[in-house]
């Protein structure tokens, strides 16, 4: 899932200025998605 992910931010940010930009988004948008270690029971 992390290469699918990869090459459609590629794709939609065709035009950055440079490629620590790309990187940064790429960090980014794996912390956006990264799924909640805990349980809901463990939360409460």
């Amino acid at each position: 899932g992390i290469n699918r992910m990869i090459k459609q931010i590629q794709r939609t940010a065709f035009g950055f200025r440079n490629f620590h930009h790309l990187i940064s988004r790429i960090k980014l948008q794996q912390t956006r998605t990264k799924p909640n270690t805990k349980t809901e029971l463990e939360a409460a």
